[in-house]
């Protein structure tokens, strides 16, 4: 599956998801519109972060397309519940900051 897809499928937007994998929103988005290739271990995290619907090999082939959806923080991070607990509790630090 498309990372495009899946984060449209989901609601969750570039940025929120950047947190989760542990890279900045504009290297997510090169990774999104298929400009940049992530490294290894961003791969891995997509992969994981996605529970494997996102696979290490879709992210290398073609172009991802992208993604310019909104949402609000509190509706994408309700969407993110299925995510483990602590990397929830990173998402949700960042939020409280802005």
């Amino acid at each position: 599956m498309k990372l495009r897809d899946w984060l449209l499928a989901r609601g969750i937007l570039q940025s929120e998801f950047a947190i989760v994998v542990q890279i900045t929103r504009s290297h997510l988005s090169s990774i999104v519109t298929g400009a940049r290739k992530p490294g290894k271990k961003t791969a891995i995290n997509i992969e994981k972060a996605t529970k494997g619907e996102v696979t290490f090999d879709d992210l290398f082939s073609g172009k991802a397309g992208g993604y310019t959806g909104k949402r609000k923080s509190a509706t994408a991070i309700n969407r993110l519940s299925k995510y483990d607990n602590e990397q929830m509790t990173a998402c949700s630090q960042v939020f409280s900051l802005l």
